[in-house]
């Protein structure tokens, strides 16, 4: 499924909580997708710190392959906090 301001991406759906299980699946297919990949946190109701600390790690390293929708204000305020911007 394509998006407006990236139609040629792959939209990935994430549910529940974003702990490091959710992580370790996402790292997985995040490494070996050739496409543009949308993340999509419109359905999450928790992220764990590391989790999203390390997927925002990962996602700098992929040089824009990867881009982040629905992220809630909890999110971005514990981006602050671990220092992260996006």
């Amino acid at each position: 499924m394509a998006t407006a301001d990236h139609p040629e991406a792959k939209v990935v759906n994430l549910t529940g909580e974003f702990d490091a299980s959710a992580f370790c699946r996402v790292r997985d297919l995040l490494t070996s997708a050739a496409e543009q990949i949308v993340l999509d946190f419109h359905d999450v109701r928790w992220c764990h710190p590391f989790a999203l600390a390390e997927l925002f790690e990962l996602v700098t390293q992929l040089d824009g392959r990867v881009r982040t929708r629905a992220l809630s204000q909890q999110h971005d305020v514990l981006l602050g906090y671990l220092g992260v911007s996006h």
